[in-house]
This record gives structure tokens, C-alpha cells and sequence, in this order.
């Protein structure tokens, strides 16, 4: 099936309509470029790749690309239906997942930054200080 190739049980997500090996012809792209660390890009976008096993796949996403398969559909770019997908996550769920994975030290370091957050320390410890000596 056009833009969506199975290699040793695992679901490539990367290419498009018309970009199938199977098919032989490939559209031209840009062409894909390496940073010294390991990051690749294409022109000034950076590449992320999606690479999982069928199974693991959200069931609406699996459900999908098996429907593609039964009625050879060729014309789908899954990548867009995955970035579709993405783009519909809200807002809110990729906060709570940049806080969860936030190091509290790293959360401390930029808070110190602000003169405001500072000062604001530095009343709460004088506080405390206080609280202690009496």
C-alpha cells in the first residue's frame, strides 16, 4: 500500500503517497541532512521518526490504516492523519507532560532568574530566620 511500508513487523510512518518502495517511483524531496548530533533535518525542519510495532499503534490509527489496507486506498498520507492527530492533543496535555518531565532543579534555576522570584526567596528565608530566633 502507497505511504505506508511494513519492514520486519513495524509500521513506517514516514512516507507518503506515491513514496512506497514497492511502487518503485519516488517523488523528489529534499534531501535529508545530519547534524553533528545525529539529529536529522530536512531543509530547516527537523525530521522526527515514528517507528512502531503494529500493536502498539492507538487503536483508531491501527483501525485506519487497516481500513486502508482492505479497500486499497492509495491516495492517504498517513503522516498527515498522524500530524492531524497530534495537532488535535490539547494544549493543556503537553504542558502537564513538560511539567511532569521537568527536573524541579531545572524549574528552581529558571525561577532564579527572576529579580521578582529573588526577592521573594530571600523574604521567605529572612522570615524564617526570624520565626527562629524567638
Amino acid at each position: 500500500m502507497e505511504g505506508y511500508e511494513e519492514s520486519e513487523g513495524k509500521h513506517n510512518l514516514q512516507t507518503g503517497p506515491g513514496q512506497s518502495q514497492a511502487k518503485g517511483a519516488r517523488k523528489s524531496r529534499p534531501k535529508l541532512e545530519h547534524d553533528i548530533f545525529g539529529n536529522e533535518y530536512l531543509g530547516t525542519r527537523q525530521v522526527l521518526r515514528l517507528v512502531l510495532p503494529f500493536e502498539d499503534l492507538p487503536d483508531g490509527l491501527r483501525l485506519l490504516s487497516n481500513v486502508i489496507d482492505i479497500m486499497d486506498l492509495t491516495d492517504v498520507d498517513l503522516p498527515s492523519v498522524l500530524n492531524d492527530a497530534l495537532n488535535a492533543v490539547p494544549q493543556e496535555f503537553w504542558n502537564a507532560k513538560l511539567d511532569e518531565y521537568t527536573p524541579l532543579e531545572w524549574k528552581l534555576r529558571q525561577a532564579m532568574e527572576s529579580e521578582s522570584f529573588r526577592e521573594s526567596v530571600k523574604d521567605l528565608l529572612s522570615t524564617i530566620r526570624d520565626d527562629e530566633s524567638l
